[in-house]
């Protein structure tokens, strides 16, 4: 406790106090052992007592000579400020100044003069006994005596110490040895023990420690000196590593011991419970340092019991004026009054304090923490709580507006101004706009901080709901310190008294009464104050705090432990600082200025007796289940930052050894290089200037794992280091070891806080790293169901920036390694919703709405998309920067009209404009005017200016005062207000008005010569452009000096729709039907023409633009057409993108002024947001094929992740080839234009160059009985050329060498008689295109027919019906089975027929063929079963092999025509259909519809697959030579892979929707997945141990780097050319459906209306030509 202790600190003896403090800690805070005393034979010298009692002292005088008692008098000061008062030990340099060498023979002296003054008052029974025993002990011997035992310790012996006594047992032969004086008290000079001290030793070793500590937890030893040393590392090796080790076992026994019995310190089960807890602490230590405030309270208790109130409480003030205290006192105070007022129903008080743990700043963890306390008190399940942010906010919102619970809920929450900005937390959205009767809510927030308080003004309009906490009286101050004191067993003296009055009436809140009070503590009656010694504001008293630390402690060691403290914001452990200390070399230069310790670390006491001193500036909060420390208050956290954290260089010096601690950096055995002094380097002989030390920091994991023990998680490290290391100005390795580091990322997904894990990408601005945020975000439903996923939902997702970021490429390969041990299915390429693709997200509107519906609402904080039908009384809102849709708001039936700055909305009802708050939908006001129907309407942020519909006008309101401020008498269509509405522009008739605001003076009239149909203002409010009814616009520039204006045509287009003015005004955008002009508004030319008809595209011929603008700062124009969104570069007009929205046309497009984003709304009532920053990449939201669901899927040979498939949809007769390595689609295929037409199967060639569709049949023998039979046809892949065509056919097939396919068709069909069924085979030679005939035997055909490669062969199994006539009786019928052999040649045309017993002689009679697979080597599998009755039919014609019968198989080879292997038969259990076997690769494992897996070689039963996630009807696929098989789970949401060796689960992967179908490559490892939105997944597995992972991953194309860079634009147009037939079959149904609708005759009240519009403009007409 005393080594490396300034001498600041020495000076005024209170080193002997802050051990016994220290001690005091211990106890209170260690969960195992408390103290550890070492004892060795030197017990240290005797020391004057630093304080003593005043009434022992003064006995003492009574008994000393006037000498004597005049000498301690100058030392020992009387202290009256304590209670009772103390004589106090004054410090060296304040009595003999420069002489401290002094100190040593003063203080025998003194020491001489207490205990012959002692011993005579003990004698005469003055004083205790013990108060003259401890004058003769040294302070360590001491402390050992009179520390009284734990509160556990139920015997005089505290099993919470623990002991070691060393004995050298020759030490008094070697007391002449030059370090002895360090293992022995001797006197100085002589080689003589000192027997006084002598014998204290051996009675503590041998009767007083023993008595002391538990006899299990003493370790006696005894050694022998050893030179040069006393005590050698390598002599006595072995007294060393026994001591470590009794030490180490003492401590786990103790540690175990006493948390098994002490219950408070188990770790609660239950986090609510230990959350609800931990504020309730919090809020009664508050409470006890609280003065009450009864006129506040009284406030909050009649908010309370008012049963009509519904809105919030909020109390506010600036910062340190007590908020929390009040909040701790009001909680407390609701406690005990509900507990009087509500005895017959549940209450619940809840109050959270934010800020005082890391977690309790975030929003979701407040809303979480709070419905979880609602829902158990309430007798809700909490577990139906929701998971997401989303729908807790829901939940919690509705909580509070519904409060749909007997009895009270207080809800208070401190400090609303420190949550972070996590999930727009500072916007408020989370409150609901009224609270239910039964529901109250309190905040506190400072009044300056984050404009919260701004925010609730415009939540809570009424004054009432605020309290506004005010400066305490003088009185009160006073009241308060002497309350504090009195708790310190303390006072101030008359003097002292005076100067703290006086320092209150500079200020009187509480944080200042605070840091006064942590100065006047250490006053002692004798302290003389004046006007200095206490500072006239808060941070001159804490910087005067600052300043004594320093001077006692060392200014450089409390600059760099409050430095520590203030930049870890969450707190940090004791045991963290004093680590990070000894890692900062800057602190220990400061202290080993004259010797250098062979273990460079920082002396542990140091930070002892800082921390005694700061005690009443610092808090103790949990973090990670540690103790953490930090500021007690916000004000002293912004003082200590100032002072120490001043510079960028100092802050980054300082999160740098933070980081480094949890990056364990130079922990175990790394050494850490230091520059040493030159003057070290000469007294201790240090070799380098460098010199590398060990530091013996602890190792940083991300989990600490023992064996047999479950692992715990290294939260500090996970928690903290994102911050610190960021901080450090580190991005390479922040990079590297937290934002694209794998198993960082999937080890904080196994703690559980999937929301921490995002919150930590707020810390960096890396564009890459928010790629991986939107991933996470992404994949957040899987991850949080089995963090194991992490790894296929990253490659998943961010596979299309593998070439592009470095980064994202070492995180894939880190995921791709990890796949073995965690999810063993690596996407082969983008399998799931991608960020950095263009297109972001979709919302999706439940209602129709038109173009004129949709609102793009900005604003300073947040840009809104709203949807209100002007007939509908609430209008929808979806928050874009947020991602996620807001509360409705109640809104009255009518249009909208939103101001610019996006602030309040308005609309017209009757003849009143009501405004309301687009916050919260709170009416802000209402404007009355005339009768009459609003027309033309354009608002800014102060004026709004209507025209009304055949009446006067315009109107001039002003919204901030409520008020018409002006009406016009003109005839007027159009109104416009100027940018900065200083002016208002509008038309009566034919003239264009121009008057200044608010005085009203008409400034100019400009005669035209078309009626204006809009007008746009440029930010120079004398030039704008007038769009007329003729379609032509014109710019003008107005004097107003001259009274003149000059005019400019820009452009005339019979078709034009829109004119746009760019944000930067150099440009003019006009949007015709079908050409966009782009103009240059200095010169009014048009500079180029854009158009939207790519090559190759279908583009609806009467589609036209819907939209187009530009974006900020003029960059780029988007603009759409049809279901296209054009992008092109705006300087060149270079087309830069074509991105399809959807199949659907877009109604309307909207961009934004502030963010580069694109907002489409399409017919399906659905809304698209597109990120324009990312037009340069080339990935896609979603890689879809089809718009439907994928029903097969068939692909090539697979090489590595190469090749090519084909798959289909149900619901349409289109198939698609998708490139393997892609996932993208490269080509359509359309098998018929018919859109009644259904593909039922696609097939392609192993080599990939050709397909065969399978499509419904539509032959004229087509009935319901031929539904099994296709039509067929042949297409080439590349072209998509078509080849041939099949009708009536029931197999299709092509051979393994993709030389020839085989169409098995149907030329004579007998529904009554299936065996009347004729077949022929069509076979078609690709290479020579020949075309041949074969008549298949008479038979049906039971078993899929193959084609067999190296004897190009037709095989398959066909049940015969055999009869032969009897004379006597009926004809005898019965049934063989027989295999096929069908040479595809000219030169043998006859088939060959084998029954099971031609081909395996010791098959019994009764067998029967049933199946014939084709497997490997040109081998066949063929099963069979006992039995050969007739194999029953289903209604559409198939055979039904699923009867349940024994069945067996052998392997056998049709080219030497030998039996292989038999498989017994009892392999397939008679229930299993053997439709449902699946063999392997090499056929060493069969799996059959049970999912039971057997051996093949010995007919051995392997295992069964059971779990919960499969049923039944489960369709396997087998990997690897069937070690593994791949399902679909039973809820089609899950891939599953499992070893059939054992049945073990080994990996999972997330459709992210619904799985229809799975099909496996030829490779073996290839899994390909078909979806039900349309997208297709490939994996490869990676799972044996003998897998060369690298080798396999590194063949997949999508990893690899070196990859050419397509073209963007030709690749969006090729991918635009895929969806060209499904948008033909639209277009078509589209058309078809106008047709009929203009073919149904038109109502009665139609025409009525048809005939008044044309009457009307008739009459116009006669008008106008009377005009002229």
């Amino acid at each position: 406790m005393f080594w490396g202790l300034k001498p600041q600190i020495k000076d005024d003896h209170s080193t002997m106090v802050t051990c016994q403090e220290a001690m005091k800690m211990c106890v209170s805070e260690s969960l195992g052992p408390t103290h550890m005393v070492i004892l060795g034979q030197k017990v240290g010298q005797l020391s004057a007592p630093p304080i003593l009692k005043q009434t022992d002292l003064e006995a003492i005088f009574k008994h000393l000579s006037p000498e004597d008692t005049l000498v301690l008098k100058q030392w020992y000061y009387i202290d009256l400020n304590s209670v009772p008062p103390v004589y106090i030990l004054q410090p060296i340099s304040h009595i003999l100044g420069h002489k401290k060498t002094d100190w040593p023979k003063t203080e025998e002296k003194l020491l001489a003069m207490l205990q012959k003054g002692a011993q005579w008052c003990m004698e005469n029974g003055h004083i205790a006994d013990d108060f003259n025993r401890n004058l003769h002990l040294p302070g360590i011997l001491l402390n050992v005596l009179t520390f009284p035992p734990s509160a556990s310790t139920t015997s005089q012996q505290d099993k919470t110490w623990m002991g070691s006594i060393r004995d050298i047992t020759d030490m008094h032969h070697n007391l002449e040895k030059i370090r002895s004086h360090r293992f022995i008290d001797i006197k100085q000079g002589k080689a003589e023990v000192i027997p006084k001290l002598f014998t204290l030793h051996n009675q503590f070793a041998e009767t007083i420690i023993p008595s002391k500590i538990n006899e299990d937890n003493l370790h006696t030893s005894k050694i022998q000196w050893a030179e040069p040393h006393g005590v050698d590392p390598v002599v006595h090796k072995s007294y060393i590593d026994d001591f470590c080790n009794n030490f180490y076992r003492t401590a786990v026994t103790i540690t175990d011991t006493v948390n098994k019995n002490k219950h408070q310190f188990v770790l609660h089960e239950d986090e609510l419970c230990h959350d609800v807890s931990s504020h309730w602490r919090i809020a009664n230590d508050i409470e006890q340092w609280c003065l009450r405030q009864d006129d506040y309270l009284g406030k909050i208790r009649d908010y309370i019991l008012d049963p009509e109130g519904e809105k919030p409480l909020v109390v506010h003030s600036s910062s340190g004026y007590g908020k929390t205290y009040l909040m701790a006192m009001a909680a407390q105070e609701t406690n005990r009054m509900l507990k009087i007022y509500n005895k017959e129903t549940t209450s619940v008080v809840a109050i959270r304090f934010i800020g005082a743990t890391n977690e309790s700043r975030d929003i979701f963890w407040l809303i979480n923490s709070i419905c979880h306390q609602i829902a158990y008190a309430t007798g809700k399940s909490r577990c139906q709580l929701p998971k997401d942010y989303k729908g807790l906010k829901s939940s919690f919102m509705q909580v509070l507006e519904a409060g749909l619970f007997n009895g009270l809920l207080v809800l208070l929450i401190d400090g609303l101004d420190q949550l972070s900005s996590n999930h727009e937390a500072l916007s408020l959205d989370w409150l609901p706009h009224k609270l239910a009767p039964n529901v109250k809510l309190i905040f506190s927030t400072s009044s300056t901080d984050n404009g919260i308080l701004e925010k609730l003004n415009h939540l809570i309009m009424q004054e009432d709901q605020y309290i506004e906490l005010g400066s305490f009286s003088s009185h009160t101050c006073n009241e308060i310190m002497d309350m504090w004191l009195t708790k310190l067993d303390r006072k101030l003296n008359h003097q002292q008294s005076k100067r703290v009055n006086d320092a209150f009436r500079d200020s009187q809140v509480p944080i200042f009464i605070k840091t006064v009070f942590e100065e006047v503590k250490w006053w002692n009656s004798f302290t003389e104050v004046n006007e200095d010694s206490l500072g006239s504001t808060v941070n001159e008293n804490i910087h005067r705090l600052f300043d004594r630390y320093e001077l006692k402690h060392g200014k450089i060691f409390v600059d760099h432990v409050l430095s520590y403290i203030t930049a870890s914001v969450t707190g940090i452990s004791e045991a963290e600082l004093e680590e990070i200390l000894c890692l900062d070399d800057k602190v220990l230069d400061s202290l080993f200025t004259r010797w250098e310790p062979p273990i460079r670390r920082i002396p542990p006491s140091l930070w002892q007796y800082l921390r005694i001193d700061l005690m009443g500036l610092l808090v103790e909060r949990e973090e990670d289940g540690l103790k953490v420390l930090t500021w007690f208050h916000t004000t002293i956290a912004r003082a200590a930052s100032t002072r120490y954290l001043n510079t960028a260089e100092k802050k980054q010096y300082i999160h740098l050894h933070v980081s480094d601690y949890y990056l364990g950096k130079w922990s175990g055995t790394w050494k850490k290089p230091r520059s040493a002094k030159e003057s070290l380097i000469e007294r201790n002989r240090i070799c380098s200037e460098y010199d590398p030390k060990l530091r013996y920091v602890p190792v940083q994991p991300l989990e600490f794992t023992v064996f047999n023990i479950e692992p715990r998680f290294n939260l500090r490290k996970l928690n903290q280091l994102p911050y610190h290391l960021t901080n450090s100005r580190r991005p390479e390795l922040a990079n590297k070891d937290i934002f694209f580091n794998y198993w960082f990322i999937h080890t904080k997904l196994r703690t559980g806080s999937f929301h921490k894990l995002i919150d930590d990408f707020s810390y960096t601005t890396n564009p890459q790293a928010k790629l991986v945020q939107d991933a996470l975000q992404h994949a957040k439903k899987a991850l949080l169901l089995d963090c194991n996923a992490l790894g296929p939902e990253l490659c998943g997702r961010l596979l299309s920036q593998f070439t592009s970021s470095p980064n994202i490429q070492e995180l894939i390969h880190q995921c791709d390694l990890a796949a073995m041990q965690n999810c063993a299915l690596v996407p082969n390429h983008q399998s799931y919703n991608a960020p950095g693709s263009p297109l972001e997200y979709t919302y999706q509107i439940d209602t129709d709405l038109s173009a004129n519906d949709i609102y793009l609402i900005e604003n300073k904080e947040t840009l809104l998309m709203c949807a209100k039908p002007a007939l509908i009384p609430q209008m929808r809102i979806w928050d874009i920067h947020q991602s996620q849709r807001k509360p409705n708001l109640t809104l009255p039936p009518g249009k909208i009209f939103y101001t610019q700055n996006g602030q309040f909305i308005s609309l017209f009802r009757g003849t009143t404009l009501h405004m309301y708050k687009i916050q919260n939908g709170e009416l802000f006001g209402k404007i009355n005017y005339e009768h009459g129907q609003p027309n033309n309407v354009t608002v800014g942020n102060k004026y709004l200016a209507f025209t009304l519909v055949k009446a006067a006008g315009p109107f001039l309101l002003d919204m901030e005062a409520k008020k018409v401020i002006h009406k016009f008498n003109q005839q007027s269509q159009i109104v416009q207000l100027s940018r900065n509405e200083k002016y208002v522009l509008f038309n009566a008739g034919r003239q264009l008005e121009f008057y200044e605001i608010p005085l009203m003076e008409r400034k100019i009239s400009i005669d035209v010569n078309d009626t204006p149909i809009k007008i746009i203002f440029t930010r120079n409010p004398l030039q704008f452009f007038v769009h007329f009814q003729r379609n032509n616009i014109i710019k003008y520039e107005i004097n107003l000096t001259k009274k003149s204006f000059t005019t400019m045509h820009i452009v005339e287009d019979l078709e034009m729709q829109e004119a746009i003015l760019s944000h930067t005004e150099k440009y003019f955008l006009v949007r015709s039907s079908r050409c966009l002009y782009l103009a240059d508004t200095q010169t009014c030319k048009v500079i180029r023409q854009l158009h939207l008809e790519p090559p190759g595209v279908f583009m609806e011929h009467l589609a036209t633009f819907t939209g187009a603008y530009f974006t900020p700062n003029d960059e780029t124009i988007v603009a759409s057409r049809h279901n296209y969104i054009g992008i092109w570069e705006t300087k060149s007009g270079q087309p830069l993108r074509l991105l399809q929205a959807s199949t659907v046309p877009i109604k309307a497009l909207f961009t934004s002024s502030r963010v580069n984003k694109a907002f489409a709304f399409l017919t399906n009532n659905s809304m698209q947001i597109w990120h324009l920053d990312n037009i340069e990449r080339g990935s896609q939201y979603s890689q879809e094929i089809f718009t439907g669901p994928i029903s097969n899927i068939s692909p090539s040979a697979v090489s590595h992740g190469t090749g090519t498939l084909v798959c289909h949809s149900n619901f349409n007769a289109e198939a698609k080839l998708v490139d393997m390595e892609t996932g993208i689609c490269i080509r359509s295929i359309e098998h018929s234009e018919n859109p009644q037409r259904r593909l039922h199967e696609t097939l392609m060639s192993l080599d990939g160059k050709y397909v065969i569709t399978r499509a419904n049949n539509t032959s004229t023998q087509s009935g319901p009985d031929w539904t099994v039979l296709r039509e067929d046809s042949v297409w080439e892949a590349s072209t998509g050329k078509h080849i041939y065509s099949a009708p009536n056919s029931r197999f299709a097939m092509f051979s393994k060498d993709s030389q020839m396919t085989v169409i098995i068709v149907a030329t004579l069909f007998d529904p009554k008689d299936w065996f009347a069924t004729k077949y022929s085979a069509i076979v078609y030679e690709f290479e020579t295109k020949e075309l041949q005939y074969y008549e298949l035997p008479r038979g049906d055909i039971i078993s899929k027919p193959f084609i067999s490669h190296c004897t190009g062969r037709l095989f398959y199994v066909m049940q015969k019906r055999m009869i032969e006539d009897n004379p006597i009786d009926e004809p005898d019928v019965w049934y063989e089975y027989r295999l096929i052999f069908h040479y595809l040649s000219k030169h043998f045309p006859e088939p060959r027929l084998y029954r099971i017993q031609d081909i395996w002689k010791a098959a019994e009679k009764h067998y029967s063929l049933i199946d014939a697979r084709h497997i490997h080597d040109n081998n066949i599998l063929l099963v069979y079963r006992h039995g050969n009755n007739m194999l029953p039919y289903h209604s559409d014609g198939t055979v039904d092999r699923s009867e349940p019968s024994v069945k067996g198989s052998v392997v056998y080879d049709p080219y030497h025509e030998q039996v292989l292997k038999v498989i017994d038969s009892w392999f397939a259990q008679p229930m299993s259909n053997v439709e449902g076997i699946v063999v392997s690769s090499q056929e060493t494992r069969i799996i059959d519809d049970q999912l039971k897996t057997y051996y093949t070689y010995t007919s051995a039963h392997l295992s069964t697959i059971k779990s919960k996630a499969l049923n039944h009807s489960t369709s396997v696929h087998l990997l690897l030579d069937g070690r593994y098989a791949v399902v679909i789970a039973h809820n089609k949401n899950e891939i599953l892979v499992f070893r059939t060796s054992d049945a073990i689960q080994k990996a999972k992967v997330f459709v992210h929707g619904t799985a229809t179908c799975l099909t496996t490559g030829s490779d073996d490892r290839t899994v390909i997945v078909g979806t039900e939105d349309g997208r297709i997944q490939m994996y490869t597995l990676i799972l044996e141990l003998c897998d060369p992972v690298t080798e396999i991953i590194e063949k997949i194309p999508s990893r690899q780097i070196h990859r050419p860079k397509p073209n963007l634009l030709n690749s969006d147009i090729q991918q635009a050319s895929t969806k060209t037939f499904e948008l033909q079959r639209q277009s078509t149904a589209h058309h078809y459906k106008v047709d009929q609708t203009i073919k149904r005759p038109p109502p009665y009240q139609s025409i009525e209306k048809a005939v008044d519009i044309i009457t009307y403009n008739n009459r116009i007409r006669s008008q106008s030509c009377c005009v002229q």
